[in-house]
């Protein structure tokens, strides 16, 4: 996962989308793939896209605090609070 870090922190989003899907493919159960997706989709400014990732996340492990934020700040950004209230509840139950 290094290699998608690498790309990300220098600005390669298509890079690292690409590193990050062809780990998805031994390991499709793997949230922090799916969350590190989102958030390089985000970094390319694909919203929808990132906000798929992170609900991907969150649905293979309800405790992984990283997509839930991720995908609340997004929310926040949105002005969607409602959303945002609810995805912050997640984590709370």
């Amino acid at each position: 996962m290094s290699l998608g870090y690498l790309y990300d922190s220098s600005g390669s989003f298509k890079s690292a989308i690409q590193y990050y899907k062809s780990v998805l493919k031994t390991d499709p159960d793997y949230p922090d793939i799916w969350n590190n997706l989102g958030i390089s989709y985000y970094n390319d400014g694909q919203i929808k896209n990132s906000i798929s990732y992170f609900h991907k996340a969150i649905q293979l492990n309800l405790t992984f605090a990283y997509p839930v934020n991720n995908l609340g700040f997004i929310y926040i950004q949105k002005d969607d609070f409602s959303n945002a209230k609810n995805i912050f509840y997640v984590q709370l139950d």
